[in-house]
């Protein structure tokens, strides 16, 4: 989970939850339709299903924390590179086509404008019961204004992938053997950075939190890395064991993605890799 100034990146850690979402009470009056509003009802609800709440909700938010709205002149070009790397992705390689997304993507899109700020790290996105996403720190997603690096837009598109990893997860479970290829899993992620917990064979710190987020995030790693950028990646660990537990991990995710939903990650890999590079071009 991830992200949008460069400096959050190197001094926060990064974590996804899957909390329950409680009710605050605070009630708001309906908003008039509006141009926005239209687009999003034609491009997410009609073809996918999918309820995108982009307004202030107290009912989704944690009353834990404080957030903000997303800025709405950046709501758009967020979701059209939602629909770029995320959903046209995997309409293009699964087997079921478009049909993939109307019957597993999640029901309900909640964007927040900021992150969600914990003790030591901040919350980039959150995945509950199969159904809802909330994507945070949307008003950090400004491409127009030409500041938002390669790297910076791959973390937050892994934030993407990791959260639907989530909910496919929840749908059809992988095989239990994946928890004890290395096991050592603690509540006390941030104790490690990424590079040394790359050398215990967690691709990032926060895998090693737990056996479901190791699942997805190497999941979301892998399809938003080339097959050159992957291979440096995994090269640059010192560890023979780090290198091989990484390996058989990726092994496994693509074997689950392949024969449980029709997905071939190596062609959803080149999907998502190119839309972001074209993304990063266009700027």
């Amino acid at each position: 989970m991830r992200l949008f100034v460069l400096s959050c990146l190197f001094l926060l850690a990064v974590s996804c939850r899957e909390d329950a979402i409680t009710n605050s009470g605070v009630e708001t009056p309906a908003a008039p339709e509006t141009e926005l509003d239209r687009w999003i009802d034609t491009t997410f609800r009609i073809p996918y299903n999918i309820r995108v709440e982009y307004r202030w909700n107290s009912d989704a938010m944690d009353p834990g924390h404080t957030t903000v709205p997303p800025r709405e002149e950046l709501v758009q070009p967020f979701l059209q590179a939602v629909l770029n790397v995320w959903l046209n992705p995997y309409i293009q390689v699964a087997e079921t086509g478009a049909d993939f997304m109307k019957d597993y993507t999640c029901r309900q899109l909640n964007l927040v404008g900021s992150g969600s700020y914990n003790q030591g790290s901040v919350t980039l996105g959150l995945a509950k019961n199969g159904y809802t996403i909330t994507l945070y720190t949307v008003n950090w997603f400004d491409l127009a204004a030409n500041t938002v690096k390669k790297e910076t837009l791959r973390e937050y598109f892994r934030t993407m992938h990791h959260e639907f990893g989530h909910i496919l997860n929840q749908r059809k479970p992988y095989d239990p053997n994946f928890q004890r290829i290395t096991g050592n899993y603690s509540a006390d992620w941030t104790a490690l950075n990424d590079k040394q917990a790359r050398e215990l064979g967690f691709i990032s710190a926060y895998a090693r939190s737990a056996d479901v987020e190791d699942f997805v995030e190497i999941l979301s790693y892998y399809i938003t890395y080339s097959d050159e950028e992957w291979q440096q990646l995994i090269g640059s660990i010192q560890s023979v064991r780090g290198q091989e537990y990484i390996r058989l991990k990726t092994q496994s995710v693509v074997s689950y993605m392949k024969n449980t939903y029709g997905v071939d990650l190596l062609r959803l890999r080149g999907e998502i890799t190119t839309a972001i590079e074209i993304m990063v071009n266009d700027k």
